[in-house]
């Protein structure tokens, strides 16, 4: 499940790096993938896939309040990667993504290649908290 996730999120990850948006076609593939993630996990506690939405939730609530400063599309991606890995996997992603992000965003405030204005994909990042939470242990 790790690697079919990885590889949706690496395609994503070019989406968003070349057009900085989220296909629909794209995000539909995702809710397969979601409904896959339900399945192949077995849980059956419904408090388990409230958990596993919260992430994306709080991501979704902030692409609200900021009108979309943080894209909707990132928001949704997050809920359907709560969904296919896990509450626990989400939230190490999600933090992991947001450090990753962060500091990213420092360096390129430091080399002066951008402002507070500047748009910085996601997806990217998130790509890359996949692969360390895996590396980590598979969290």
């Amino acid at each position: 499940m790790y690697l079919l996730i990885g590889g949706y999120l690496a395609a994503v990850s070019i989406e968003d790096i070349r057009i900085q948006k989220i296909p629909q076609p794209i995000l539909l593939a995702g809710i397969g993938i979601a409904i896959l993630g339900v399945f192949y996990s077995g849980e059956k506690e419904w408090l388990y896939y409230i958990y596993a939405l919260l992430p994306g939730t709080g991501l979704l609530c902030l692409a609200f309040a900021t009108k979309e400063k943080v894209g909707y599309g990132d928001a949704i991606l997050l809920l359907l990667l709560g969904l296919a890995e896990g509450y626990q996997s989400c939230f190490a992603s999600f933090c992991i993504a947001l450090l990753l992000a962060a500091f990213f965003s420092g360096i390129v405030l430091v080399l002066r290649k951008g402002n507070g204005g500047t748009k910085i994909p996601f997806v990217p990042f998130l790509f890359f908290a996949h692969l360390l939470s895996i590396a980590w242990g598979g969290v």
